[in-house]
């Protein structure tokens, strides 16, 4: 067992700098696969050279987050940062940590809305202004969950905002529809440049893969603002995974029918979840408002 394990250990833990050279090589060569008319035996080497230099760069990946975290910590700079006034509140005050990476988050939903609008508007494309829009509407709804959060919030007044984030989802939601409707109607959505799409995707499904997770682990407890955060998150994430297959279909497909039915499958699979989620935001603000009136009038 100790030789298999020294064996495999050999195989997908390459030094770092091979292990960033074997992914580099891969990904390359499978973008020149994906993008030319190419032999079956060079398809599937690419295949094959790129999910290898997947495993050894997540390896490598871990190793060097290991080794820069433990640099980080021992720096002046992190001591200086961790026995300051903004670090103690930042490690001390949970509800003031949420609200920091939820501005954090804000700042960068604006970002990306702001480079997707101004890119819309520089190569004329309609979808590229409607997901600018939207994601200009979900920064603004992290404002509005974010900023009670640094400050403090009572109970009641936290499932308020929930209630009301449920609501704003809700309306998004058919702006979104609507999105989804004009996709269909037209020929020609995006597409990123070159080989820019593939770190997209990259992104899209890490995003997504977070954003499951944590709304799986907030929903058990009982603290609305960062569970309506996370929703807010996971709506993002789908949204982008909707991008990133109409960029695909428009990079590498030519069939109107089959990128008409992927968009309304997928559009309609985001869209039902979304609806989902904003209806059921709504129903427990709702009930746990009700809850607490009835245990202060009793109390």
């Amino acid at each position: 067992m100790d030789k298999v394990k020294r064996v495999l250990r050999r195989i997908f833990f390459l030094p770092v700098g091979w292990s960033f050279a074997v992914a580099a090589a891969g990904f390359l060569l499978l973008a020149y696969a994906l993008s030319h008319d190419t032999p079956a035996v060079l398809d599937h080497l690419a295949y094959q050279l790129s999910a290898y230099g997947l495993v050894v760069l997540v390896t490598a990946l871990t190793r060097v987050y290991g080794a820069a975290r433990e640099k980080l910590h021992k720096s002046k700079a992190y001591i200086w940062l961790q026995t300051s006034p903004l670090g103690i509140l930042l490690r001390q005050d949970p509800d003031f940590r949420a609200g920091a990476l939820l501005c954090l988050s804000m700042g960068w939903n604006v970002i990306c809305a702001l480079v997707k609008l101004i890119a819309g508007i520089a190569l004329r494309s309609e979808w590229l202004r409607y997901l600018g829009g939207y994601y200009l509407l979900l920064a603004g709804l992290r404002l509005l969950v974010a900023k009670p959060t640094i400050r403090g919030v009572d109970a009641a007044a936290g499932w308020r905002r929930y209630r009301t984030c449920g609501i704003v989802l809700l309306g998004m939601n058919i702006v979104l529809g609507g999105m989804v409707a004009r996709l269909l109607t037209r020929r020609g959505t995006f597409h990123y440049p070159g080989p820019l799409i593939y770190l997209m995707a990259a992104y899209a499904f890490g995003a997504l893969i977070s954003a499951g997770v944590k709304l799986a682990v907030t929903h058990r407890r009982a603290d609305p603002l960062r569970s309506a955060a996370r929703a807010i998150s996971m709506t993002a994430a789908m949204v982008s995974m909707l991008a990133l297959e109409t960029a695909l279909i428009e990079r590498f497909g030519d069939d109107i029918f089959f990128q008409r039915v992927m968009v309304a499958v997928t559009g309609g699979i985001v869209c039902l979840s979304e609806l989902c989620m904003a209806l059921y935001m709504i129903r427990r603000g709702g009930e746990m408002i009700e809850e607490i009136s009835r245990e202060q009038a009793t109390g």
